[in-house]
């Protein structure tokens, strides 16, 4: 949501901040070496997989996932890439 990337750069006050509008463009680029997700559950699977295919570590915020199915499907992968990953429920589950 622009409006809120907007904000998001002025409060950094970095003047070197980046703009990605889409995480995809995040995950490419080679400067990123970790990533934070913190979107809705839905979308954390979908990321979490995109973010071990380019090779980034992962802190994913508050509930893994929705079903068994996919907390084993991204389990597997991040196993199986040896991919730092970290959950975290931020005192609210």
């Amino acid at each position: 949501y622009k409006p809120h990337l907007e904000r998001g750069i002025e409060a950094a006050n970095n003047p070197d901040a980046k703009r990605y509008l889409d995480y995809r463009e995040l995950l490419a680029d080679p400067d990123v070496e970790a990533v934070v997700i913190a979107t809705p559950d839905h979308w954390h699977e979908q990321m979490v997989m995109d973010a071990i295919h380019a090779g980034k570590a992962i802190y994913c915020e508050k509930g893994w996932t929705l079903s068994v199915d996919s907390a084993k499907r991204m389990r597997a992968a991040i196993k199986q890439s040896n991919t730092i990953f970290q959950l975290g429920h931020q005192g609210r589950q």
